[in-house]
């Protein structure tokens, strides 16, 4: 239907990495109640004696949070991988953290026993990642991190907030056919599913060839018919949009 797109795998990984920091970061942000929460920006080294393991950042942060439930709380967090000057790993974790609450140095109760950390409070939480979501993240460093390591992730927020950082993952024809609820997910063998409904949306873009640093496609489908565009304003069609019931609106403060 079209000629073939070249795109640039490291590019497009940086692209990904970036966008899916951010979107969660701000959903996280904007989600809590205003003035309840602070956000604290976890850093994670090594010694220069240890060794990185894929599974060091989940052991962390399944430490933190069994602490975190003994006390009754569950805090959203995101997190991002990024290599030194010399190309170590090390992580940046910012989590939201109740008023009043305070997270003790991993390193000090052993949950982190490969190096060292340092926690510092984060006045503009979203702006803090955005430089580390930045730093670092050049098509040619991207190809630098080892073999199975998860560049980022988050956790502990809300189903809203969830659906609505896959729907923001979405290519932008399927967001446009589409709401948060209808909660699309990739479909084995291609396209996409929504959890909601069970529709399946059939690829738009078929695969030509595979280099090294690209790949080529080209467009095999028409794109999915566009939504009807409602003012964001209109409550009926925020209810839609986001998957609320008409009284859970008001939980919500403005952006």
């Amino acid at each position: 239907m079209s000629d073939a797109i070249q795109i640039d795998t490291g590019i497009s990984r940086v692209k990904k990495l970036q966008s899916a920091i951010l979107t969660r970061s701000r959903l996280i942000a904007h989600s809590l109640p205003r003035g309840t929460h602070k956000a604290a920006m976890l850093t994670l080294t090594y010694r220069e004696d240890d060794q990185w393991h894929a599974k060091h950042i989940a052991t962390l942060l399944q430490r933190i949070r069994d602490h975190l439930s003994r006390r009754c709380l569950k805090v959203p967090y995101v997190w991002v991988a990024e290599l030194t000057q010399r190309g170590r790993i090390h992580y940046h974790v910012l989590l939201w953290l109740p008023k009043g609450f305070t997270l003790p140095k991993p390193d000090k109760q052993g949950w982190w026993p490969w190096g060292s950390t340092r926690i510092e409070w984060a006045r503009n939480a979203v702006g803090y990642l955005a430089k580390y979501a930045s730093k670092g993240t050049e098509p040619i460093l991207m190809r630098q991190f080892p073999k199975g390591c998860r560049l980022h992730g988050a956790g502990g927020f809300s189903d809203l907030v969830r659906k609505s950082a896959r729907w923001w993952s979405l290519p932008a024809y399927l967001r446009a056919a589409c709401f948060p609820v209808d909660d699309f997910m990739r479909r084995v063998g291609g396209g996409f599913v929504s959890r909601l409904t069970g529709l399946i949306q059939a690829p738009v873009f078929g695969l030509m060839s595979v280099g090294r640093k690209s790949v080529r496609v080209r467009q095999i489908a028409p794109f999915p018919v566009g939504r009807e565009p409602r003012p964001l304003f209109d409550p009926s069609w925020l209810c839609a949009f986001v998957g609320l019931k008409p009284q859970q609106l008001q939980e919500f403060q403005p952006c």
